[in-house]
């Protein structure tokens, strides 16, 4: 689980995340050109940004994987899908057949990128 993570948005459009794991730093940047929002990218925009904070408040184990899922996994957002196929497939740490840490770092970066690209949709 990540020890630390900050995500925030510039003025330019550019936005970034930090993140901590394991002892080793993240830093994820991301950045989007729009020619102008419609109605409709306005609230695929808003649910996806509903999405990735749900994701941050279950890696943080605020909410539960059940309460991700109920309001999520029936998405039509091809980039919400992905975060919910992420977060329905986490591997098991440790034990004979759980993931070792070099597979558990692969996840966490994985499920971190799709989280910053769904708030800088």
């Amino acid at each position: 689980m990540p020890l630390y993570a900050r995500s925030w948005k510039a003025k330019t459009g550019i936005s970034f995340l930090a993140m901590s794991v394991s002892g080793v730093v993240y830093l994820f940047v991301s950045t989007k050109v729009s020619a102008g929002a419609t109605m409709s990218d306005s609230h695929i925009s808003e649910h996806r940004l509903q999405a990735a904070a749900a994701a941050r408040a279950y890696l943080e184990k605020k909410i539960s994987w059940d309460t991700f899922m109920e309001e999520f996994s029936d998405s039509r957002d091809e980039r919400i899908q992905e975060l919910v196929d992420l977060i329905e497939h986490e591997p098991k740490v440790g034990n004979f057949f759980g993931a070792n840490a070099v597979e558990w770092s692969h996840y966490q970066s994985a499920l971190v990128e799709v989280i910053v690209l769904l708030e800088s949709d």
